[in-house]
């Protein structure tokens, strides 16, 4: 069931129970978990993301939405947007398997995973995990998890686009953002 179709009380009636176990929920209740999973072309849409309603049952919802923020690099300029490629199926079934694992050790009810494949401009956003759980410490601690867990091992790579007309696959160096000019690291000479 995509979320989409949730209501209020949707939850309820599909027998789901948001109540705290210590992290450990059955097989049962793990084949109940809703888990919404989509890559989609573009930057996410937030508002059709977040859209549905949770049902009353889960006390707490951790949301965490990733943006492409305002970048300079010295001889590349600012940073005009960043683009997603992914190994679609194996992306799916990768962000699939992340959020049942993390809604199982987290006793979450409702997990939804959303990552863009494309162009996504400054200020658009490129990624949201929505965790809907009993508790907030479950739906905090599950979508750290999610997160983490999707940077780690989906097949989905980011390539930065700058205004001076050049591309460079993401690397681990160290970034200035516009707003305040500082990064509080070195960056590495080319």
């Amino acid at each position: 069931m995509g979320l989409g179709s949730l209501g209020i009380g949707a939850l309820e009636e599909e027998g789901l129970d948001c109540t705290y176990d210590d992290g450990m929920k059955s097989d049962e209740q793990a084949e109940r978990m809703i888990v919404d999973v989509k890559l989609v072309r573009g930057a996410v849409d937030v508002r059709e993301a977040l859209g549905a309603t949770l049902g009353v049952e889960c006390g707490a919802e951790a949301i965490f939405i990733g943006r492409t923020r305002a970048e300079r690099r010295a001889g590349r300029g600012e940073l005009a947007a960043l683009s997603y490629e992914a190994y679609e199926g194996m992306a799916i079934q990768t962000l699939d398997t992340i959020a049942h694992e993390a809604g199982k050790k987290h006793d979450c009810a409702l997990l939804s995973v959303w990552h863009s494949i494309g162009r996504v401009g400054v200020g658009e956003a490129s990624v949201i995990v929505r965790v809907g759980a009993g508790h907030r410490a479950q739906a905090l601690a599950c979508c750290q998890l999610v997160i983490d867990e999707l940077k780690r091992r989906a097949p989905i790579w980011k390539r930065e686009e700058w205004s001076e007309g050049t591309g460079t696959w993401r690397e681990d160096e160290a970034l200035t953002c516009a707003a305040d000019g500082a990064s509080g690291r070195e960056e590495k000479e080319a």
